[in-house]
């Protein structure tokens, strides 16, 4: 294996990683949402519950765009670490003189 398919091989595991961790992510934004749904719960219904409500999930949707980003930047890296495992230029060896 030369040297150009050993990088194409890391790239991709590094991609792979990236969209596990942005899976990570969504699911622990979904999680930190339930929690705000049955924290609030209990709250009667009136203007001060919105408030509360739409605050924490604010706070939520910051983590909204990184998340995203990985599962981009993972795509992107699974698709040229695959193009250059799958077809990595073989660099022939030089003839020593």
């Amino acid at each position: 294996m030369n040297v150009a398919r050993w990088v194409g091989l890391a790239i991709l595991v590094t991609g792979i990683g990236l969209v596990l961790y942005g899976f990570h992510g969504k699911q622990q934004m979904a999680d930190a949402r339930a929690d705000i749904n049955s924290s609030t719960r209990f709250i009667p219904d009136n203007p001060v519950k919105d408030i509360v409500k739409g605050e924490l999930n604010k706070k939520v949707d910051r983590y909204k765009q990184p998340v995203s980003l990985l599962f981009w930047g993972g795509g992107i890296l699974i698709v040229v670490g695959g193009a250059l495992l799958c077809f990595g230029v073989k660099v022939k060896p030089s003839k020593k003189r």
